[in-house]
């Protein structure tokens, strides 16, 4: 069984994903926001992990979130190259799949835990998702991002990460 360290930018969806394998596979994952290049190593021998998942959104929302959260942009490109320098073992996990429950199933047989179906995937979501969000609503303005915004968080990926890693992590994500 692997004890993985789970690194995302915030608002990607860390919380929500800890919930959902704590609740399928009795496993939390530890995980750091931010900071993994700094921190990463840090993080390996203090909680015993050894293999490592990258939970990746789409970089326009973590841009014009950056206001609310405290923590630079650059940080997700860190985040980017910590992940790919990193020889443990990793998986990497998009935020639209973290809400699909075959994502969850996944993840859990990668680490090697045995599972529970989910008896119904909607309802554990919007229990989830009600509870969790309802304070975070409160606190934190969303909000689409304008074109504008989509274009200048791309040109800064590409530009902090290079051609290669961009098209390697984020493709999906082109406009």
């Amino acid at each position: 069984m692997r004890t993985p360290m789970l690194i995302s930018y915030p608002r990607s969806g860390r919380s929500w994903l800890s919930r959902a394998m704590r609740a399928v596979a009795g496993c939390p994952l530890t995980g750091v926001h931010a900071g993994a290049s700094k921190r990463g190593r840090h993080f390996f021998r203090r909680y015993g992990c050894d293999s490592l998942i990258l939970l990746l959104r789409d970089p326009a929302y973590s841009f014009i979130r950056r206001a609310t959260c405290n923590y630079p942009f650059r940080v997700f490109t860190a985040n980017i190259k910590f992940f790919e320098q990193s020889r443990q073992p990793k998986l990497l996990i998009y935020h639209e799949d973290i809400f699909k429950p075959e994502c969850i199933y996944s993840i859990a047989t990668w680490l090697g835990r045995p599972y529970k179906p989910f008896g119904d995937f909607e309802a554990f979501r919007r229990r989830i998702f009600v509870r969790y969000h309802t304070y975070k609503r409160l606190k934190y303005a969303s909000r689409t991002p304008s074109r504008a915004e989509i274009v200048e968080a791309h040109r800064a990926c590409q530009r902090k990460l290079g051609k290669r890693l961009y098209t390697k992590y984020l493709s999906r994500y082109r406009g």
